[in-house]
């Protein structure tokens, strides 16, 4: 129950910094359920694998190993599971599940754009991050400009410095999620904010901004996944 209630804060924490991550997962999640696998805990991790772990007689995969598995496997979207299980068991000495979190990861960063899955109405779905991003940038940079920069709470050039960091920041999400430190997307970009003026003047107003940043990136999600 403990490692359950680690698992889904973990899970949380990554979707609130990398919306994609939740995407991925859900269609990972339906994957599982199409094949008639399960979900597993093992030392405070999540494996995908065809039964419940038990008679353990060898060690499992870590991260950098599952991240170095052979591409081919991957490819064929309705036995990507099953092909990665096979392999382990077949091909190599770990004990043969999956990393949940390494395989969220792994395909994100092999075939973010688009990656294709079965929905349970047999629909094919896909996402561009690019579309996505582009498309909550400017409903993000549209509230800046109507409601802090036309009301002169936020001048056009400290505007600017916002948008262009916005940018940099839609990188970063589409690339695994954001920096903890949100100065960090200001001086990027420019030179002309200092950190203290930046914390006294402006923290809140970006901080909101970049939240409703990422809350668009999810409405879209959710949109494409309708």
């Amino acid at each position: 129950l403990v490692m359950r209630k680690v698992h889904q804060q973990y899970q949380s924490a990554l979707s609130f910094y990398d919306p994609f991550y939740t995407k991925i997962l859900h269609a990972v999640d339906h994957l599982i359920k199409k094949e008639n696998l399960v979900k597993d805990f093992y030392l405070g991790c999540c494996f995908v694998c065809k039964k419940k772990i038990a008679d353990i007689h060898t060690s499992f995969i870590d991260e950098d190993a599952f991240a170095s598995l052979p591409e081919d496997l991957f490819r064929e979207r309705k036995q990507l599971l099953q092909n990665v299980l096979s392999y382990l068991s077949e091909e190599t000495e770990y004990f043969p599940a999956i990393p949940l979190h390494p395989l969220v990861q792994k395909i994100k960063h092999r075939d973010l754009d688009p990656y294709l899955f079965e929905e349970a109405t047999d629909e094919a779905i896909s996402f561009s991050a690019d579309e996505m991003i582009t498309l909550s940038f400017h409903k993000t940079v549209e509230k800046l400009e109507q409601v802090y920069i036309a009301k002169r709470k936020v001048p056009v050039e400290i505007g600017e410095i916002f948008k262009r960091s916005f940018l940099e920041m839609g990188e970063d999400l589409k690339d695994g999620g954001l920096k903890p430190n949100l100065y960090y997307y200001i001086e990027q970009v420019s030179t002309e904010l200092s950190k203290e003026e930046f914390q006294t003047k402006y923290h809140n107003i970006y901080e909101y901004l970049t939240k409703l940043f990422k809350q668009n990136i999810a409405e879209e999600l959710k949109r494409s996944m309708e």
